[in-house]
């Protein structure tokens, strides 16, 4: 089934620009994305801080957490959501929250990357080119926020057949991991989908 993007807040907002020309410039009105702190706690205590685009929060903070091995004991429906100037979720975990070995990076306003060692389980999934081809076409064609902003990177999962999760995001990684998140929350086995 199909998740649609659903914006808790606005991700993109009107801005005046100048346009460059060859005969000088042109004032006029442009959609740019919009881009918000994100502060992840658990349990009240700071675990880190991140940039993205303000939507599908729930989503990014679960695949964030899971894709890098901060934590394995998540407790995603009461996760907490506080948005303003800055966005605050709070994230029940059980156990501990690993942060070491964190690097920070300079990709999309600088982020963290954590070198931990993880085995990624290979399937035997195959899929044709043609079909390959075929969800790449729904997958440009999704990518909304990125046509009008062009400011925004998209990932998608597919079983091979259809796009099953989509989303957007100023940062690459964060796309991934929301579109990895939903499917966590949906409950989706990840083993045979690309």
């Amino acid at each position: 089934r199909m998740i649609t993007l659903k914006y808790a807040m606005e991700a993109k907002t009107k801005r005046k620009i100048l346009r460059l020309k060859a005969d000088g410039t042109e004032e006029l009105e442009d959609s740019i994305a919009v881009e918000k702190k994100l502060n992840i706690k658990s349990g009240g205590k700071h675990v880190l801080s991140l940039s993205c685009t303000p939507s599908m929060i729930k989503e990014l903070v679960v695949g964030f957490l899971l894709t890098e091995g901060i934590s394995k004991g998540l407790c995603p429906e009461n996760i907490s959501v506080k948005y303003g100037d800055e966005i605050d979720v709070d994230v029940p975990i059980e156990g501990d929250v690993d942060i070491a070995g964190g690097v920070r990076t300079s990709g999309c306003a600088g982020g963290m990357a954590f070198g931990k060692k993880r085995s990624i389980a290979r399937s035997g999934l195959s899929i044709e080119a043609e079909a390959l081809s075929d969800i790449f076409g729904v997958f440009q064609r999704r990518s909304l926020l990125h046509a009008e902003t062009g400011g925004v990177h998209s990932a998608a999962i597919s079983d091979g057949k259809e796009i099953l999760y989509f989303a957007e995001d100023i940062g690459r990684h964060n796309a991934v991991d929301k579109a990895i998140g939903s499917a966590v929350l949906d409950g989706t086995d990840l083993e045979d989908k690309i």
